[in-house]
C-alpha cells in the first residue's frame, strides 16, 4: 500500500508518498489543471496497483469536493480528511503533505482495522444528497440575509426624509407599502435608488419561493 499526503490548494497540489516501508518514494507539485492532475495520478494508480492499491489524506477546505471525486475515480481506496492541526494558521508551522502522509502511514494498521486515526480530527464528508441539502439551506440563509439588507436600504431613504412613519402598513413588505413606495416624489438619484432596492427585494423575494419549494420536495 503506498500512503499519500495531499496540501491541496487552488492551482496546484503539493504530494508525498510513502511506501510501506516509510520512506518517501514521490514529492511533486502537481497543478490542477485537468490534463496534469489526470497524468499525474493515473501514473500513481499504474505505480500503486504494485503495492496493492494506495491511500490518501488531504486536509479540510472550500474545495476539496472535486479532488475527493476525483481521487475515487483515480482508484484511490480511501481518502481520509482531516482538519487542520492548531499550527496550521501558522504559516511557517505549516502541516505539510510530507506530516501528512507521516501521519498516515504511522497510523496504517488502526485504518486497516477501521479505528480512530491519532494525531487528526477526521471530517465525515456528506454524500452528494447531503451536500445538495446544505447547499440549498446555505443559499436560502444567504438569501434572507440579502432580504433584511435590501428593506433596510429603503428604509435608509425614508429616514433621509423622516417619512417612513407616514407609511400605511407597518410593514414595507405590504401591496399598500408597495403602492406607496412607489408614488413616492423624490429626487432622480433617490427615486433610481428606492427602485433599485425595490427592483432587487422582487427579485430575491422570487429566489427565496424558489429555493423554498426546492427545499420541501426533498
Amino acid at each position: 500500500m503506498l500512503y499519500v499526503g495531499i496540501d491541496q490548494h487552488r492551482k496546484q497540489l503539493t504530494v508525498s508518498v510513502r511506501e510501506e516501508s516509510g520512506s518517501v518514494v514521490l514529492r511533486r507539485q502537481v497543478s490542477t489543471e485537468w490534463q496534469r492532475a489526470r497524468e499525474f495520478f493515473d501514473d500513481l494508480r499504474g505505480r500503486a496497483s504494485e503495492h496493492g492499491g494506495y491511500l490518501s489524506v488531504v486536509e479540510v477546505c472550500g474545495f476539496n469536493h472535486w479532488l475527493l471525486k476525483f481521487l475515487t475515480e483515480r482508484g484511490c481506496a480511501g481518502t481520509i480528511v482531516v482538519q487542520p492541526g492548531e499550527q496550521a494558521a501558522h504559516k511557517t508551522d505549516r502541516r505539510d503533505a510530507s506530516a501528512l502522509s507521516e501521519i498516515l502511514w504511522i497510523n496504517r494498521d488502526r485504518i486497516r482495522q477501521g479505528l480512530p486515526v491519532r494525531g487528526l480530527r477526521r471530517i465525515q464528508i456528506p454524500d452528494a444528497a447531503q451536500e445538495a441539502d446544505r447547499r440549498l439551506t446555505s443559499l436560502r440563509h444567504n438569501v434572507g440575509r440579502e432580504l433584511t439588507r435590501c428593506v433596510n436600504r429603503i428604509k435608509a431613504v425614508l429616514r433621509r426624509h423622516n417619512i417612513e412613519q407616514e407609511c400605511p402598513t407597518k410593514k414595507l413588505q405590504t401591496k399598500r407599502a408597495r403602492q406607496w413606495l412607489n408614488g413616492l416624489s423624490l429626487s432622480v438619484v433617490e427615486r433610481y435608488e428606492l427602485d433599485h432596492q425595490l427592483t432587487r427585494y422582487d427579485l430575491l423575494q422570487k429566489q427565496m419561493l424558489e429555493l423554498q419549494v426546492q427545499i420541501q420536495q426533498r
